[in-house]
C-alpha cells in the first residue's frame, strides 16, 4: 500500500509538473493579452480624455467669441439709437433753419418793398 501511494504520488507529481507548466504559460499568455487590451483601452481612454479637453477648450473659445459678438451687437445697437436720435435732431434743426431762411427772405422782401416808395 505504501508503495502504491508513493507510486501514485510520483505519478501525479510527474504529470502535474507539465500540466502546471502549461497552465502557467497559458495564464501568462492570457495576462499578456489582457494587458495589451488594457493598454489599448487605456490609450483609447487617454485619447478620449484629450479629445474632451480639446472640445472643452473649443467651446470656451466659442463662448468667449460669442460674448464678444454680443457685446459688439449691443454697442452697435446703442450707436444706432444715438445716430437715429442725432438724425432726428439734425433734421429738426434743418427744418428750423429752412423756416428762418424763409422768414428772412420774406422780411427782406418786405423791407425792400417798403424802401421803394
Amino acid at each position: 500500500m505504501t508503495l502504491f501511494v508513493s507510486t501514485l504520488a510520483l505519478l501525479v507529481s510527474a504529470v502535474l509538473g507539465p500540466i502546471v507548466f502549461s497552465l502557467k504559460a497559458t495564464i501568462r499568455d492570457q495576462l499578456r493579452q489582457d494587458l495589451i487590451n488594457y493598454e489599448t483601452i487605456s490609450a483609447a481612454d487617454a485619447g478620449w480624455k484629450a479629445h474632451q479637453i480639446y472640445e472643452n477648450e473649443v467651446f470656451k473659445r466659442l463662448e468667449q467669441e460669442l460674448s464678444a459678438v454680443r457685446a459688439k451687437a449691443a454697442i452697435s445697437e446703442t450707436n444706432d439709437k444715438v445716430l437715429i436720435e442725432f438724425e432726428k435732431r439734425l433734421s429738426s434743426i434743418e427744418t428750423k433753419i429752412e423756416l428762418l431762411m424763409k422768414e428772412y427772405e420774406r422780411d427782406k422782401k418786405l423791407k425792400s418793398g417798403n424802401d421803394r416808395p
